[in-house]
């Protein structure tokens, strides 16, 4: 649980994409889970662009079901959410819809 909540208007959210090891079309399945694409959500108070939560890790529903059940940990009340990603939002359980 997060030591602080805020309440911010509005949220901004956004990705950054990264790999490790090698590029995804290159990985093996011997090379395991955390070898290839990588990407960083980051939830952002859209006044103040204070990050108020991050999550490294795969593009699907479990990084986005992990990143949403944290930034929703983080704010109070229903602020308006900005963003243009996030295949998987739509079925993250954390969503608010």
């Amino acid at each position: 649980m997060p030591s602080c909540t805020l309440r911010v208007p509005r949220i901004e959210l956004d990705e950054l994409w990264a790999f490790v090891g090698e590029k995804q079309r290159n990985v093996r399945r011997e090379d395991g889970f955390d070898v290839g694409d990588q990407w960083t959500f980051i939830g952002t108070a859209a006044s103040a662009k204070a990050i108020i939560s991050y999550y490294t890790g795969k593009r699907d529903g479990i990084g986005t079901n992990e990143f949403i059940r944290d930034l929703s940990e983080r704010v109070l009340g229903r602020p308006e959410i900005s963003f243009r990603w996030l295949p998987a939002l739509p079925h993250a359980s954390g969503s608010r819809g």
